[in-house]
């Protein structure tokens, strides 16, 4: 028996690799004679950068940058073995970064992100992944603008920070003078859902609540996004609005591609690609799949959807282990197990020694 563990993260618990070395360990410990093969995924969130220098090599370097109250911080971006560099939006501007009582996205921003690509784009790499999810952030971006040197003109002329607050107030956005909108190396924008920046899926209506934003900030957010929507049309000729995945890491998808021609990619099925997760699905008698939260926003563009659905492609059967599940409808040959909040490494070993 060969079974194939490919799990995401458990957010905010557990690394995808941890969980593949628990569940491993509980196969094995019922079944010693099985064939367990880890392959921890990302959603082009959190855990992104680690899963792809496992799985392609590299070296990871450390700059400095500010995070998403404008601290001080000093996040790892990774040089891969092909020249290409990948950041990790979540380590500069990440949920996980801010206490909960500070959480508050009419104050925090993109500029961090903005400072590494710009530091990286000096380096003149064959490519640059970013890779958006889990962001305290529903600043349209423009924090990231702002770092990559373009004018954020407010009421009056004077010159916008890019934070949340600042969505409202946009009047105009310049690019920066003498050629400084680079766009030499290509940009893969990897998202973690497909919501639009605007709109009754968009940034601010579906994730503001969660980044810590009270019903009107969420309303006064949704306002201020459809605003610059329209300024970036108007400004530099990129109609963002409807853009699937422009909603990511609250706008910042939709900014990648306006200010810097980004290709947004849905990041579950780009991870799969790279770590070449077809490859290893070819052999195997059995997928064990899983992540946190299994509901149904995992049809937007999750790592345990793209999972299920490239195994069923094969034929294989699937395993989705969880900490809680919604009992959203899944397809033929697919089992749920949800061990409940709080899943831990005896948890997940349990499981593991039930699966088979």
């Amino acid at each position: 028996m060969r079974v194939l563990v490919a799990p995401d993260k458990f957010k905010g618990t557990l690394t995808a690799a941890e969980v593949c070395r628990h569940l491993r360990a509980g196969i094995l410990a019922a079944h010693p004679g099985a064939e367990v093969i880890s392959h921890p995924l990302a959603d082009g969130g959190e855990g992104t950068l680690d899963v792809l220098l496992s799985a392609l090599g590299g070296e990871r370097v450390v700059l400095d940058a500010t995070g998403p109250l404008g601290e001080a911080r000093r996040p790892e971006v990774g040089k891969l073995p092909d020249g290409a560099i990948v950041i990790e939006s979540a380590r500069v501007c990440g949920l996980e970064l801010v206490p909960r009582p500070a959480r508050n996205p009419m104050r925090t921003t993109t500029y961090g992100l903005g400072t590494l690509l710009r530091a990286v784009e000096a380096w003149e790499p064959t490519a640059i992944v970013v890779g958006l999810g889990g962001s305290a952030t529903v600043d349209g971006g423009l924090g990231a603008a702002r770092a990559l040197g373009f004018h954020l003109v407010g009421e009056g002329g004077r010159t916008l920070d890019g934070c949340g607050a600042d969505l409202a107030n946009l009047r105009a956005i310049e690019p920066p003078p003498h050629g400084g909108n680079r766009r030499a190396s290509r940009l893969t924008v990897l998202c973690d859902v497909d919501n639009p920046m605007v709109g009754a899926d968009g940034a601010a209506e579906i994730f503001a609540a969660q980044k810590g934003a009270s019903p009107l900030e969420v309303a006064a957010l949704s306002r201020g996004l459809r605003n610059v929507a329209s300024i970036l049309e108007r400004d530099l000729g990129v109609a963002v609005a409807a853009l699937p995945g422009g909603g990511a890491a609250g706008g910042l998808g939709a900014m990648l591609r306006a200010c810097r021609g980004g290709h947004l990619e849905p990041g579950p099925g780009a991870m799969a690609d790279w770590t070449d997760l077809d490859r290893r699905l070819a052999g195997a008698d059995l997928v064990v799949t899983g992540e946190g939260a299994f509901d149904a926003s995992a049809d937007r563009g999750k790592v345990v959807r793209e999972v299920i659905r490239r195994a069923g492609c094969r034929g294989v059967p699937v395993v989705v282990v969880c900490g809680r599940w919604d009992g959203s409808e899944v397809p033929e040959g697919v089992k749920v197990i949800a061990g409940g909040d709080g899943v831990d490494e005896e948890i997940l070993r349990a499981v593991g020694r039930s699966v088979l």
